[in-house]
């Protein structure tokens, strides 16, 4: 039997991590290990648990090329990875999301995706430092604490399957709108803050007269 078809939970990261420098030109290898170890770090192995290696391999590969794009702002990649296509395959729809962290972000994202009737088998959602220069161009992941990276919501949804592309469609435009909302509500927050303050600070000094 094929090592690489199914592993247990315990064996799977480091059979994914075998076929990254067995697959991988070296100098491509060297970048997307590190890579891999950081998108799988905080995943519990039990939801991990029957998925085929090669299909987890194909997955962190595919998230760390759509990491390269450049990032003006969040981005959404909605598929159905197929073998002859992409590489890789499953038998869920994937979403593949990079952006700014922020707050309330992955509940906003598992509310859209119940909103609109699917099921969320799976979830990875790591924050990653990364830099990038004055275009958006990736350049290296960074250390958490350096000076001059950025921290990015890298995430990796797996929901029930979708084959028409008017339902694809309608489930990238939801969360785009989505992250938009949430961007916005963290722009907005500062400026609420600073003005919540300012009116307490004005009733401090001139107390409302009560009857």
């Amino acid at each position: 039997m094929d090592k690489h078809a199914l592993a247990t939970p315990q064996t799977q990261l480091e059979a994914v991590m075998d076929m990254i420098r067995t697959r991988l030109p070296e100098a491509l290898a060297v970048q997307v290990e590190p890579f891999a170890n950081r998108f799988f770090a905080q995943v519990d192995p039990g939801d991990l648990e029957g998925a085929a290696v090669a299909d987890l391999y194909g997955a962190v590969v595919s998230q760390w090329h759509f990491v390269q794009k450049p990032l003006p702002e969040a981005r959404v990649r909605v598929f159905n990875p197929r073998l002859d296509e992409h590489g890789w395959e499953s038998t869920h729809t994937v979403i593949e999301i990079v952006g700014k962290d922020m707050p309330f972000l992955v509940d906003s994202i598992a509310m859209e995706v119940n909103r609109q009737g699917l099921t969320l088998h799976l979830i990875v959602h790591p924050v990653m430092a990364v830099v990038r220069d004055d275009a958006g161009q990736f350049q290296r992941l960074g250390e958490h604490g350096e000076t001059g990276v950025g921290y990015e919501s890298i995430m990796h949804l797996e929901v029930d399957r979708r084959t028409d592309p008017a339902d694809l469609h309608a489930l990238q435009g939801g969360l785009n709108s989505v992250l938009a909302d949430v961007h916005s509500a963290v722009a907005d927050w500062p400026q609420m803050r600073e003005r919540v303050a300012e009116i307490i600070h004005g009733m401090e000094q001139n107390p409302p007269s009560v009857d």
